[in-house]
This record gives C-alpha cells, sequence and structure tokens, in this order.
C-alpha cells in the first residue's frame, strides 16, 4: 500500500506515472518510491530506441507529488539523512540525464521534492489547478534534491530566495509568469498543447535533440568557448551519424518542387 510509480508506454512515448494506492492520499516520496522511479529509468535506458519523449505525471488531479512522506521524514536522523540525500540526487540525476526531452505534466499539488523532481525535467506543463512550492524551511529542512540550485537556475536568485524564505505555495499562473512553467491551461488545451509538442519534438532528429539537450543543459557549467567546441563537436556527431543529410536533401527536393 502506498505511493508506486509505473512505466507504461504509447507509440514513442514513455509515461512515468506516480499513483497512491490508497484512496484520496496524494503520491509522496520513500526510499521504495525512488527504486521505483530508479527502476523505471533504467528500463528507460535499456530501451532507448523505442522512445522519443518521456512524461512524468500522477494519476491524481488533485496531487503530483507532495514531497517526502510524513512517516519517512518523522524516523530519519542524523545517521539516515546522509543515504536519503544521497539517494534522492543520485535518482533526480539519473532522470535528468535521460538523452531523450523529458516533460512533466503537472496536475494539483507538487511539493518539496515534487517540485525538485520537475524542475529537473526539459519542460514542465501545468494544469491550471497546479500549485508548486518549497515548503521545507517551514518544517525546518532545506531542499535536498537540487532544489535550491534549480530552482534558482529556471527563476534567478532574487524570486528563487523569496520562494523558499516564505515557503509559499503558488499557483500555476504565478509559476508561469516566473518561468517555472512552459505552459498552463485547462485540461483539453494542455491535452492539445501536449500532443502538439510531441508531433513536433518526434519530425526532428533524435540524435540532434539528445545533443541539443546536453549542450543546453550544460550551458550554466561551462564558458562560451567550452559551448562553442560542444556545439562543434555535435554538429561532427550530426553530420556523421545523424539524419542531417538526408533531411537537408529531403528540404532542398520539397523547395524546388514550390
Amino acid at each position: 500500500m502506498g505511493t508506486h510509480v509505473k512505466l507504461t508506454s504509447k507509440g514513442k512515448t514513455a509515461n512515468i506515472i506516480f499513483y497512491n494506492d490508497e484512496n484520496n492520499k496524494p503520491p509522496a516520496f520513500s526510499m521504495q518510491v525512488l527504486d521505483e522511479l530508479d527502476e523505471c529509468i533504467n528500463l528507460i535506458n535499456n530501451t532507448i530506441k523505442k522512445y522519443r519523449v518521456v512524461i512524468i505525471e500522477s494519476n491524481s488531479e488533485k496531487y503530483f507529488i507532495v514531497g517526502a512522506d510524513i512517516n519517512s521524514l518523522q524516523q530519519i536522523d542524523q545517521n539516515s539523512i546522509e543515504d536519503w540525500i544521497s539517494k534522492y540526487q543520485y535518482v533526480y540525476e539519473k532522470l535528468e540525464k535521460i538523452p531523450l526531452p523529458v516533460i512533466a505534466k503537472v496536475s494539483g499539488y507538487a511539493l518539496g521534492a515534487g517540485l525538485e523532481l520537475i524542475l529537473r525535467c526539459d519542460l514542465i506543463v501545468g494544469l491550471k489547478h497546479s500549485y508548486y512550492g518549497q515548503p521545507e524551511a517551514s518544517l525546518g529542512f532545506v531542499p535536498g534534491a537540487g532544489g535550491s540550485y534549480k530552482l534558482t537556475q529556471r527563476i534567478g536568485i532574487s524570486k528563487s530566495k523569496e520562494l523558499f524564505f516564505r515557503a509559499k505555495i503558488i499557483n500555476a499562473n504565478e509559476a508561469f509568469n516566473l518561468g517555472i512553467l512552459n505552459y498552463v491551461g485547462d485540461k483539453d488545451e494542455v491535452n492539445i498543447y501536449m500532443e502538439n509538442l510531441i508531433k513536433d519534438i518526434e519530425k526532428n532528429d533524435p540524435l540532434a535533440i539528445s545533443l541539443l539537450k546536453n549542450m543546453i543543459s550544460n550551458v550554466a557549467n561551462i564558458n562560451s568557448y567550452q559551448c562553442y567546441y560542444e556545439e562543434y563537436l555535435a554538429s561532427i556527431a550530426c553530420l556523421c551519424k545523424g539524419e542531417s543529410k538526408k533531411r537537408i536533401k529531403d528540404f532542398l527536393l520539397k523547395k524546388t518542387k514550390k
């Protein structure tokens, strides 16, 4: 009983779904849930050629993930906190490094480790009734899964500090205006947006997308010269191993037919 994670697929899309098999209880993290998420990531990486996109979502409209399980929090002490934090960081880092676009589709509350999870995704799409927050300070904690770094990367130092200092929970429109969300809408609008987004991604060269993801993700960690060198290496890889030559040829063929 409790929170679990499962992997499903539709076409070339892998879906990582969080759910709580106890009625009306929100999905929350425990060591077991982190292990299940890790296993889903391994399954995707081991069959990577089957997929073009990964979507992370909850089966609950009221809750995405509300952070760590309260029972787990009560059991944490000085001896166990290191294992707990290390596990979070290890699994979240693996999620972030999946060489495919990873999109979070959020309904309900994404709090604490739940927000930290979606901050590791490439794109975040939220329903109008979704809420976001890092309330750790109100419980005497700090984020342990990269939240202080990843949230600051997305919205800047000043706004990040305000959210952390106030332990404030914000709605979807506020999150969009801050830059946390790429898109916000009602259920039908989000579904249409997601369908079009996936179609657009699937039209493009998978190698180029994978290389672009890696380069853009590394921007904060490298200087401009390293960035130029990364682009140089990636351009060679696209020409040698990707679909660029065929795509250019097809593009020119279409142009001559107009």
